[in-house]
């Protein structure tokens, strides 16, 4: 994960229980060149840092069923919007 903002980052993550880690303080080169600029921004990187599939904005409808797809799950979230 990557965090866009420290502000209140610590206690979130204490109360998130990520399985991942959350990098922080990224330059502003880093985020002008994979696009970081809004969140959620769902970015997946290959073993050889190839872009593999990038995602912007909020789990929902048709992106819903493209992440589900290309992760092979099913996302929680509240209700069924399908």
């Amino acid at each position: 994960g990557v965090a866009l903002s420290d502000h209140d980052l610590d206690t979130y993550l204490a109360h998130s229980n990520m399985p991942f880690s959350v990098y922080r303080t990224l330059s502003e080169d880093v985020k002008i060149a994979y696009g970081l600029n809004s969140t959620p921004t769902t970015i997946v990187i290959s073993p050889d840092s190839k872009v593999l599939q990038y995602w912007r904005g909020a789990y929902s409808g048709d992106m819903k069923n493209e992440v589900e797809s290309f992760f092979q799950l099913t996302l929680p979230g509240i209700g069924d919007d399908r």
